[in-house]
This record gives structure tokens, C-alpha cells and sequence, in this order.
């Protein structure tokens, strides 16, 4: 049942640090190459103003979601496992 847990807690582990991953160097990549496109093409200051609030608030909820949902669900399996070892 252990090594059951300890397989959970490891594959929870890899899900926030592959999150972590696509926040950081997709999201933000991408964004920033989309703003610079942007500049080089002198595109409308409000549509650039525009794009980049949505990859910064596309980055926030993202994170918000790791928080929320990968690192609570290893810290609740890392519980149930110091649980039961306890018992």
C-alpha cells in the first residue's frame, strides 16, 4: 500500500514540476515572442498593452492552479502517507 502512495506522491511530485515547466517557458516564451512581433510590426500600443495582460494573466492563473490543485494534492498524499505510517 505504501509503495501504492509513494508512486502517487512521485507522479503529483512530476505534474507540478512539469506545470511548473509549461508556465514558465511556454507560456511566457511564447508571450514574449508575440509582444516583440508586435513591436517589430508597430502594431497598435493598446493591442500590444492588450496581449500582454492576457499572457500575464494567463501566467497568475496558472499558478494559481498549481497551488490550488498539484502542490495541495502531494501535500494531502504526503499526509495520508505520514498517516499511515503513524498508525
Amino acid at each position: 500500500m505504501l509503495d501504492s502512495i509513494d508512486q502517487a506522491i512521485h507522479n503529483a511530485t512530476y505534474q507540478a514540476k512539469m506545470t511548473k515547466i509549461f508556465l514558465t517557458w511556454y507560456i511566457l516564451g511564447i508571450g514574449a515572442l508575440s509582444v516583440i512581433n508586435l513591436i517589430i510590426e508597430n502594431s497598435n500600443p493598446w493591442l500590444i498593452g492588450m496581449i500582454t495582460v492576457i499572457f500575464i494573466i494567463g501566467f497568475l492563473v496558472g499558478k494559481w492552479e498549481q497551488r490550488a490543485w498539484h502542490d495541495k494534492q502531494r501535500d494531502d498524499l504526503i499526509a495520508l502517507r505520514s498517516k499511515l505510517l503513524s498508525d
